[in-house]
């Protein structure tokens, strides 16, 4: 991207060690040593690393930071990062560059301490958008740097390709996994800037994405909280299929619920091709895969797809599916209050259907059954 590689970044990478100095190389390909104070106490770009190493607690509060086609934040190990005040992390200003997001490192077989694992606390205000992948909890190592931990609250994830990409935390040994993400807006209101890699008419693939694949298929102790979002697409895009889906799943167990917040309708999934999309492929016991309790399915084509070849479990309860408009059986496309194809059992009870083509379908559900 020649706009990316010709703009004039502050700095070029920079790598935290502490609490106090940070080194850095400059747009003009200078090193030197900066305070922490002084880095952030300006909005700033970076071109490729912004890197912060263990035992670093970085709190950034009221900046703008961009970065360029290479740019991403490495949270490491044993260090933390938390986005305070209001900040925007997004891309520079070229129209089609999207920057790589937060990469939180983890050890997917250590318990989840600020000791073993990267930390991104992301509070009220902060942004990230325009990113392939706003925030991911590992680096490097696939199936060992597992394991990072995410906590977004009153978040906003705007006009990424992903918003947050979750791997397999496995610790089987050790607690509940520590992510969570309450009272955040996953949004999409622009069609994907990078077009030469999505095309022009490109919304998010998904706001949220889980793999829990297991070596072994026992329950696993992995459970990732969604309390309380909103996952949105308000893009033009009429075509069902290019609206993404909410949150996409494959072999992964979270509960997507009301909770204790404070709003009134739980998660709200909206004008999206599938609120949630969940596959299996391996076999679980004793454990629901999901949880879907008292959460808002609005203006969907399917609100919840179930598919795959494993036997799993979920809970489906107490939620409401609507449609603004009544598609009837011989229209296209059809809508669905809930879609199953495969992937185990489905305790449906208590929900709400209203003016959809069909309100549940389930077509061959295997041992799991209705």
């Amino acid at each position: 991207e020649c706009c990316s590689d010709a703009y004039t970044y502050t700095y070029r990478s920079i790598t935290i060690n502490n609490n106090t100095t940070a080194n850095y190389i400059d747009g003009n390909g200078n090193a030197g040593t900066i305070s922490v104070n002084t880095l952030l106490a300006s909005n700033f770009s970076v071109q490729n690393e912004f890197t912060i190493n263990a035992p670093a607690v970085i709190v950034i509060d009221n900046r703008i930071i961009e970065f360029g086609q290479n740019g991403k934040v490495i949270v490491k190990k044993g260090a933390k990062l938390i986005l305070n005040k209001p900040n925007t992390l997004k891309s520079i200003g070229c129209p089609t560059v999207m920057w790589q997001g937060i990469f939180v490192e983890g050890n997917t077989n250590a318990s989840q301490t600020a000791q073993n694992q990267g930390w991104l606390i992301i509070l009220v205000g902060n942004t990230i958008m325009d990113a392939h992948v706003g925030a991911r909890n590992f680096y490097s190592g696939f199936f060992t740097s597992d394991g990072g931990i995410i906590q977004a609250t009153k978040a906003n994830f705007i006009n990424n390709n992903v918003g947050v990409l979750l791997f397999p935390y496995r610790g089987y040994n050790y607690p509940n996994t520590a992510t969570f993400f309450t009272n955040c807006l996953f949004e999409t209101n622009a069609f994907l800037k990078d077009v030469a890699l999505y095309g022009p008419t490109k919304s998010q693939d998904a706001f949220a994405v889980l793999f829990s694949v297991s070596y072994k298929p026992i329950p696993s102790q992995t459970r990732i909280l969604f309390e309380c979002n909103t996952f949105r697409n308000l893009t033009p895009a009429n075509n069902f299929l290019s609206r993404g889906v909410g949150i996409k799943s494959i072999d992964a167990q979270y509960d997507v619920v009301k909770g204790t917040g404070s709003c009134k309708g739980g998660n709200l999934f909206y004008r999206l091709d599938a609120g949630i999309d969940h596959s299996r492929s391996l076999n679980s016991v004793a454990l629901n895969d999901i949880n879907v309790l008292q959460n808002t399915f609005s203006d969907n084509s399917k609100g919840i797809l179930f598919t795959g070849t494993g036997y799993g479990r979920a809970l489906v309860e107490g939620n409401l599916f609507k449609q603004s408009v009544f598609v009837g059986p011989f229209q296209v496309p059809a809508t669905y209050g809930i879609y199953g194809k495969g992937g185990g059992k489905v305790n449906i009870f208590s929900n709400t259907f209203e003016k959809h083509t069909v309100a549940c379908f389930i077509d061959n559900s295997g041992t799991g059954g209705l």
